[in-house]
C-alpha cells in the first residue's frame, strides 16, 4: 500500500502541465490506508513506527531512483 502511494505522489509530481488530484488523492488515501493496515498488525504504537519507517525507506529510494548522475567530465 505504502509503495503504491507513494508511486502515485511521485507521479503526480513528475507531471509539469495540469493538476492529477486524481493521482494526488489516491496516494495519500493508500499511504493512509497503509498506516491503517500496519497499525492493525502490529498494534498503534508499533505499526506507526514500521509505517513511518517503511514510508521514509520507500520515498528514500524513489528519490534515489530519480536522480539524474552527470558525471565530471
Amino acid at each position: 500500500m505504502l509503495t503504491g502511494g507513494i508511486a502515485l505522489l511521485s507521479a503526480s509530481w513528475r507531471k509539469r502541465h495540469g493538476f492529477k488530484a486524481h493521482l494526488l488523492l489516491g496516494g495519500w488515501l493508500l499511504i493512509i490506508a497503509g498506516f491503517v493496515l500496519f497499525g492493525r498488525a502490529w498494534g498503534a504504537e508499533v505499526g506507526t513506527f514500521y509505517g513511518a519507517l517503511l514510508f521514509a525507506l520507500i520515498g528514500y529510494c524513489v528519490v534515489v531512483a530519480g536522480i539524474d548522475r552527470v558525471d565530471g567530465e
